[in-house]
């Protein structure tokens, strides 16, 4: 029975059984180097300073710009000309020429608070003016005022981020780790509700080697499979940036509910 039914922006209520046919294939990739990234997905990406978190996203942002479509860059940390040659030298790193190529991506440079009426409105208009497929926010602590433990203020601050990925267009979320218990490991810093939002989460952790290089950890894959722990080295010289990634753990296979109630009856 068809029935109208009031609803929201961005909420869509439908009866199961019509999507029954609907094509259940995972979204085309847009990035596979140390993090995978897929169309309108939302991606988090955290480490400690230095971990190499920012130069894997902004690699994710050079590759999909030269392949796949416009790009939109929020970056406020360290100067626009640095930003720019950190970029150039990724473009020669995977064989370009320089920064000149990047016609389709943008960079919006300085720190302003996306849960403000103007910072929604300048979402928008990128929207609307740069038709991106990509967006990258490095820092999130840049684009975000408020009380980073308080899941009220952090969800109003997903709920502006969620008009991209309901408009088809990919988020890549970077922020900072906290180190927690006694062997200091790391964790996403602030509110849970940011794990709850991502479609998916890596880790990274920066190793003591003479190349640069880190280890990528993926924590959560909604609906697909969790890629291998992966390792990726940057490696800084005349030809540019150049990202390698190597898998070196496989993905786990999942393990069913009855076998592992079986394993702990044995």
């Amino acid at each position: 029975m068809n029935r109208s039914f009031p609803s929201l922006p961005g909420v869509t209520v439908v009866c199961a059984a019509d999507l029954v046919d609907v094509d259940l294939t995972p979204a085309k990739i847009l990035f596979d180097v140390g993090i995978r990234v897929r169309e309108a997905q939302r991606v988090a990406v955290y480490g400690a300073p230095a971990s190499l978190k920012t130069t894997i996203a902004l690699r994710g942002a050079v590759d999909v710009a030269l392949q796949h479509g416009p790009v939109v860059v929020l970056g406020a940390e360290g100067t626009l000309t640095a930003l720019g040659a950190r970029l150039g030298g990724l473009v020669r790193g995977r064989g370009g020429k320089g920064i000149q190529e990047l016609t389709n991506l943008y960079l919006a440079h300085g720190a302003f608070d996306l849960r403000s009426d103007e910072g929604h409105a300048l979402g928008e208009r990128i929207t609307d003016t740069f038709e991106p497929v990509l967006v990258v926010i490095d820092p999130m602590a840049s684009y975000f005022v408020g009380e980073e433990n308080s899941a009220t203020d952090v969800s109003v601050f997903l709920r502006t981020l969620d008009a991209w990925p309901l408009a088809g267009i990919a988020v890549i979320l970077v922020h900072h780790a906290r180190k927690v218990g006694e062997n200091r490991s790391q964790d996403l810093r602030g509110s849970s509700a940011i794990r709850g939002w991502a479609d998916a989460v890596f880790q990274v952790t920066r190793r003591d080697a003479a190349v640069p290089s880190c280890e990528v950890v993926q924590e959560k894959a909604r609906d697909e499979e969790v890629v291998g722990r992966r390792v990726v080295r940057c490696i800084f010289g005349d030809e540019g940036i150049r990202v390698e990634a190597t898998e070196v753990e496989a993905r786990a296979e999942p393990v069913s509910t009855t076998k592992l109630v079986l394993q702990v009856l044995r």
